[in-house]
């Protein structure tokens, strides 16, 4: 008889996110009264956009689909969804999701075997390759493609000549690639890629995710590599990545219409995720050991992490993963399939997962490769069956034609009324909303008119959309989280934490939720001039005008004088995450300007400067909260210009207003003093991830462009200012 356990984890959680509901593209495209105006018969080309029209006016159930403003619109939407089976064609599309954290290996060991579908007969239409730490090198941050190159001629030669690559992606180590048969590549279209970093203030790519959305047919699948923060300790900003990824993730058809074309992560009919999540289990090495080898998998997944987060509504909402039969994926001792036994000591887990959201997926075998031993992960797949549709234009425009033969031929235009039962709804302190039904309600939060998003950014519900059955309930949690993103127009009064949620019940009616908040006001987000101007204020005793400013902020001479104190010869410092209690700390001593409590940061039991981890994070946190940067975005092209030399970048500086270009001087010279003596690539790290924080384009950033901010930076780096000559 299996023992059962209890677990009880509480972690703090501050983390929200939102999704892009866009503008029903069918409306942008023809007018309120759609069906009125398509035109009898469509042309060869017009099909796969058309197509995706079709399928978002009619099947979409993670989509808002425009309140359309006539009766016959509704109507017609109605009567199609009734009727679909008569235009629609329903397949299934074999795909074998990999996922595999490589370690900076490049594949030198056999791979076939991981790769190859060997389940039954069926071919693979579709491979989707996640790999996590494909280049480790400091210069990927610059410089992506060349492990790109290695791996995507591998896999080639392991699947054959049958397949070709249709799309990669790379965010410096997280890289996706995608194959499809040949007899299906002519089918896959709109296809766009994207990616979001989560590292350090979300700047160097060693955490974060990429992303492909494209159409087969007339379905389409977004699918996800991500890699989330690591250590045990960090399961609550795992989960932050998570919602962060979700929220800040967009896919965009037409650069220069972002506000129209943009796509959500969750704007599709299958969402696959894969990649190293990072989520640990919560037990020690040696239970952990001795219950995978006796294989009590089922008694270790209930310690699981992302399990465990899974069940309280942290991560992952409705999301399903297959059942887990294999050993925990990581830590390996490279080149065997032993666990690692070094003084790290890590708990051997299941890191490496892949989950998916949606309802027309069949799971063909999910499973570890216990033979490939380059890595300290093991790899891991996922094949499955995902159901497409295909639309048939021509029997769709037949009944088209004779719905609206039909509708023209009523009396009765009114939309019918659809009652659903809802019992109950509890809104306590604005945190859960708990409605009760008699039948299966299909229930989504919704943008108001005019609106692209379903509430103010500092706020998210989740789950933000699902299914409730008979008797049953759900809880949505209201998740508040201000960042960089809203702290300014907050601070200033700009806009406020009032808001109003339209949850709407497919088939049934609207519910306003209203919500309100206190924002407490905070240094963060505030701009240079404002930052000095009060600090003078503070500390003047008298009535009089106070002419003098700080030239730097007082916040950042605090962090800074801190860090040069204690922070010299830290390894990794800028790049491991802080704990979030100490960071906690650190605001409000900044906020209200009392002194930093030393037995907090420099309690160091377990010896891993996790306070000086938390205020060098704390300082980029700040930094990044600028409303601009310290080089304002109007000079960074010009900056980019001059970085030919140094006398044209010292003639750009002293063109900066008085406030950037004296906080600038002083980031560079504090930079020079902690790193003086750190090696090259510390050194090169250390510059890419400044002159990012502090250069800001305000357009997105190539990589000829990240090539020579870091030379701009580098100029005052290398040289005092006050060495420059003319």
């Amino acid at each position: 008889m299996k023992k059962s356990y209890f677990v009880n984890q509480n972690y703090a959680w501050l983390s929200f996110y939102k999704t892009c509901l866009s503008y029903d593209e069918i409306l942008s495209q023809y007018g309120d009264n759609f069906f009125e105006s398509l035109n009898t018969s469509l042309t060869e080309s017009d099909i796969p956009y058309f197509s995706e029209k079709i399928h978002s006016y009619i099947h979409r159930t993670n989509e808002y689909i425009g309140r359309l403003n006539t009766g016959m619109d509704d109507w017609m939407k109605q009567k199609l969804g009734m009727h679909k089976s008569l235009f629609i064609e329903s397949r299934n599309l074999r795909v074998k999701v990999c996922s595999w954290n490589v370690n900076g290996k490049e594949p030198t060991e056999d791979i076939s075997e991981w790769l190859l579908y060997k389940s039954d007969d069926n071919r693979v239409d579709l491979y989707v390759i996640g790999l996590q730490e494909a280049d480790l090198r400091t210069e990927a941050y610059l410089r992506n493609g060349i492990k790109e190159q290695i791996w995507n001629y591998t896999i080639l030669s392991v699947l054959g000549d049958h397949y070709e690559k249709v799309v990669s992606k790379q965010l410096v180590g997280i890289l996706l690639l995608i194959y499809a048969h040949k007899a299906i590549s002519p089918s896959l279209t709109s296809i766009t890629a994207s990616f979001i970093g989560c590292g350090v203030m979300g700047i160097i790519g060693n955490k974060g995710a990429v992303a492909v959305r494209l159409m087969i047919w007339d379905t389409v699948f977004c699918f996800v590599n991500s890699h989330l923060a690591a250590m045990i300790s960090q399961v609550g900003r795992r989960n932050q990545n998570f919602h962060e990824i979700c929220r800040r993730l967009y896919f965009y058809e037409d650069q220069s219409l972002k506000n129209k074309t943009s796509k959500s992560l969750f704007d599709c009919d299958h969402l696959i995720w894969c990649g190293d999540l990072n989520y640990r289990i919560e037990m020690s090495i040696f239970d952990v050991k001795e219950l995978s080898k006796k294989k009590e998998f089922d008694l270790l997944l209930e310690f699981d992490q992302l399990n465990v987060q899974k069940r309280l509504n942290r991560c992952f909402e409705n999301f399903i993963e297959a059942e887990i039969n294999f050993p925990p994926t990581f830590k390996y001792k490279a080149g065997t399939s032993e666990f690692d036994s070094s003084e790290k000591k890590r708990v051997p887990s299941w890191t490496d997962r892949i989950l998916w959201k949606s309802k027309g997926i069949a799971v063909k075998n999910y499973r570890s490769y216990m033979n490939n031993v380059m890595s300290d992960h093991k790899p891991i797949s996922l094949e499955l069956d995902a159901k497409i549709e295909i639309l048939l234009v021509n029997d769709y425009l037949k009944l088209r034609d004779s719905l609206i033969k039909e509708y023209k031929s009523s009396e009765n235009k009114m939309i019918p009324m659809i009652n659903v039962s809802v019992n109950h709804f509890d809104f306590e302190n604005v945190s859960y909303l708990q409605p009760k039904t008699k039948v299966t309600v299909d229930f989504e939060f919704i943008p108001r008119k005019k609106d692209m998003y379903i509430c103010k950014p500092w706020i998210w519900p989740c789950p933000f959309s699902g299914s409730i059955d008979p008797g049953n309930y759900q809880y949505i949690n209201l998740a508040v989280y201000v960042d960089n993103t809203t702290v300014s127009k907050l601070n200033s009064g700009e806009d406020s934490l009032d808001d109003i949620l339209i949850l709407h019940l497919k088939n049934g009616g609207d519910f306003f939720i209203s919500i309100e908040g206190i924002f407490l006001p905070t240094r963060f987000g505030m701009s240079l001039e404002q930052l000095s101007r009060s600090d003078s204020k503070i500390l003047s005793d008298t009535n009089e005008s106070v002419d003098y400013l700080w030239s730097i902020p007082k916040e950042i001479m605090r962090m800074t004088e801190y860090l040069i104190s204690e922070g010299k010869n830290i390894d990794n410092l800028f790049f491991v995450p802080g704990s979030a209690s100490i960071m906690i700390h650190i605001r409000e001593a900044l906020d209200t300007g009392n002194e930093f409590d030393l037995t907090i940061l420099e309690n160091n039991e377990s010896n891993d400067n996790i306070g000086l981890f938390s205020m060098a994070e704390t300082l980029l946190m700040f930094l990044d909260s600028l409303p601009d940067s310290v080089i304002p975005s109007s000079f960074y092209y010009r900056c980019l210009d001059a970085s030919i030399s140094k006398e044209d970048s010292i003639i750009i500086l002293d063109a900066l207003p008085s406030f950037n270009a004296n906080l600038f001087i002083y980031l560079t010279d504090f930079i020079r003093e902690l790193f003086y003596d750190s090696p090259i690539d510390t050194f090169d790290r250390i510059v890419n991830l400044f002159s990012s924080i502090l250069m800001r384009s305000p357009l997105p950033k190539t990589e000829h462009h990240l090539q020579k901010q870091a030379i701009f930076f580098e100029w005052f780096i290398n040289d005092p200012y006050s060495n420059f000559s003319i």
